[in-house]
């Protein structure tokens, strides 16, 4: 795809060029210092805009079993699947408090619960690696993520994959107010 461009971690040129109407956005490992130390949290995250907005997204996750991982994939509005298995988020009115929640490990230290949530937000857990968290998430294995500071690279696939699983992604801009 000549006129496609793309967007990574790794790239060198930081320089700010418009990109064509297709924007591939790759982060070949997210998670790195748990996958250098043997821990298989972490995700290999491919996601394709088209003019901004997700269009589709794969993230290969580590999983025990045979092959010894999955790839979740995603179309905008045709769903998101682990393998041929579709994927769905954890459905509930309200946090529970004996499932978990991916937080950053600061959230906890800078973060005071309002009474509704108090007692009952779910047990926090912090992956080092938002794509998997957002995999998680997507696969109901986490009720919720909240993230701080990420890159596209982290959320494009992600992002879409919470979506086509049944999910709201929300996002403050920065100065709002809380």
């Amino acid at each position: 795809f000549p006129n496609h461009s793309i967007l990574g971690e790794e790239d060198s040129d930081e320089s700010e060029t418009p990109c064509e109407d297709f924007l591939w956005v790759l982060d070949p490992l997210d998670g790195t210092t748990n996958f250098l130390n043997g821990l298989p949290v972490y995700a290999v995250s491919i996601g394709v805009l088209h003019r901004g907005w997700p269009l589709v997204g794969a993230l290969f996750i580590p999983w025990p079993g045979p092959g010894g991982g999955f790839v979740l994939h995603c179309r905008r509005g045709r769903g998101c699947f682990a393998g041929e298995e579709p994927v769905a988020v954890y459905q509930s009115d309200e946090p529970a408090n004996n499932r978990l929640v991916g937080l950053p490990g600061y959230f906890a230290h800078s973060t005071k619960f309002g009474r509704g949530l108090r007692g009952k937000a779910g047990e926090a857990r912090t992956t080092g690696s938002i794509a998997y968290e957002l995999a998680m998430t997507a696969c109901g294995v986490l009720q919720y993520a909240v993230i701080g500071a990420p890159r596209m690279w982290d959320m494009a696939a992600g992002v879409l994959a919470v979506q086509e699983a049944g999910g709201a992604v929300m996002a403050r801009l920065p100065g709002e107010k809380r």
